[in-house]
């Protein structure tokens, strides 16, 4: 047998060189179209979806984002399964889907969801992470010299590492752990402020305005011309030596606000006053002359320290005492008809506060019956579909089809029946009995 293939190849040197050919386009073709990967992805696409609003209990942020969360990723298609978990101050949904379906795909589909069907209280957006079990490829720790410092190693990490590592391509996301953030803080003597009528308002505008650097118009020097700028950001020492990055002098002048006074001097023959002097008087200045009978009427007096009433008015209103008083966001909108409870009143936990009459509940429990409705239809039709193809009066194609949309009507059931829930009513399973 070998010695007749030897002979074949031998004889048959153009079949054998054309099939080589067809053996090499077919390995090209093979390893363009090929998905190679050195890390192989064992799980399917997993999404995590963060909210979070301070102050709230675990069971407020489960009412108030976590269900309406759910309910609006439920019709996203390719879901596998949804786990959700309220923290205090913090919901959490993780969304798991189906083998096959692209990270893009799901991506923008589960954003698309979350737009159209969420609202969450202050118009606040939710955001999407990204979650995979091998998504981690690498770990570094940054280090640097004696007594360099944690918060100048943090600085290196967000300011350089961080920043060109997100320039490799296929970089999706850089944590970083540990060190303390540089920042520079500004504590102000709110019994100074009252004694020269500074306002913190006007603290802040003169930090801002300090810190910037401004441009002027262009000086023309025959054919060239020369820019003007006014550099006037503040400098910390720090550009060229981190380690010399604690020098705060720039801040520290910063002037408020400014007065305009005017200072009267004395000397020898007519009085003279200069404006805005900082300093000693200035005999040849500019000033206005006084007579001597303007000088008699000026009164030069002792500095005296006296305490005096000042009376401000202000517009303002009356708020309850944070500490003593909780906020009260309802999921639905609606005309409240009934109150139950009094400012001032003590409440209890579960007890009913007010009663609101919301166009809502209608819209969602006529929403509930019509997708109980499709999904007996679909069911029925299924049903029928399953039997006939049995004797092969109609395709498989058309049994799946009919399962698809049967399963289609269950999820749009399940929302329907979890958005009535949260008008605080119980719906028994795949069907439209609300109590």
């Amino acid at each position: 047998m070998l010695k007749g293939i030897l002979a074949f190849g031998l004889t048959r040197r153009a079949i054998v060189l054309l099939g080589l050919l067809v053996f090499i386009a077919g390995g090209l073709i093979a390893f363009t179209r090929l998905n190679i990967e050195a890390y192989p992805n064992p799980a399917p696409v997993i999404l995590e979806i963060t909210a979070q609003a301070a102050g709230l209990s675990a069971e407020e942020m489960e009412r108030y984002y976590t269900v309406p969360m759910e309910v609006g990723l439920y019709v996203t298609p390719g879901v596998d399964n949804i786990r959700s978990t309220s923290f205090y101050g913090l919901s959490f949904v993780r969304v798991t889907f189906k083998y096959g379906v692209d990270y893009f795909f799901a991506y923008t589909q589960t954003a698309l969801s979350l737009a159209q069907n969420v609202s969450l209280p202050g118009a606040q957006v939710p955001q999407i992470q990204q979650s995979s079990l091998v998504g981690e490829v690498y770990r570094y720790q940054v280090v640097g010299p004696p007594n360099f410092g944690l918060t100048n190693l943090r600085t290196v990490q967000d300011w350089i590492v961080a920043r060109r590592l997100y320039t490799v391509p296929g970089v999706v996301a850089v944590n970083s752990w540990g060190g303390t953030t540089k920042q520079y803080n500004v504590d102000v003597d709110l019994n100074k402020l009252d004694a020269y009528n500074v306002t913190i308002p006007q603290v802040i505008t003169a930090l801002g305005n300090a810190n910037i650097n401004v441009g002027g118009r262009e000086i023309t020097v025959g054919q060239q011309s020369v820019n003007i700028r006014g550099i006037g950001l503040m400098d910390s020492g720090g550009d060229k030596d981190l380690t010399q990055g604690w020098h705060v002098s720039d801040i520290e002048n910063v002037v408020p606000v400014s007065y305009t006074h005017l200072d009267v001097y004395k000397r020898q023959g007519p009085a003279r006053a200069k404006a805005d002097a900082p300093n000693a008087p200035n005999h040849d200045a500019d000033g206005v002359d006084l007579s001597d009978s303007q000088l008699s009427a000026v009164k030069v007096a002792p500095v005296e320290e006296r305490d005096f009433p000042v009376e401000k008015q202000a517009v303002g209103s009356i708020d309850f005492n944070e500490n003593m008083s909780v906020q009260v966001f309802a999921p639905y909108q609606g005309r409240i008809i009934a109150l139950s409870a009094e400012v001032g009143d003590d409440v209890k936990k579960g007890q009913t506060l007010f009663t609101i009459d919301s166009p809502d509940l209608l819209q969602a429990e006529s929403t509930l019956i019509a997708a109980a409705g499709v999904l007996e239809l679909t069911t029925r039709n299924l049903a029928r579909l399953q039997e006939l193809y049995t004797t092969r009066a109609v395709s498989q194609h058309d049994v799946e089809q009919a399962t698809s949309d049967q399963q289609t009507a269950e999820g749009n059931l399940r929302a329907a029946r979890d958005a009535v829930r949260i008008f605080g009513k119980t719906c028994l399973l795949y069907t439209s009995r609300c109590v």
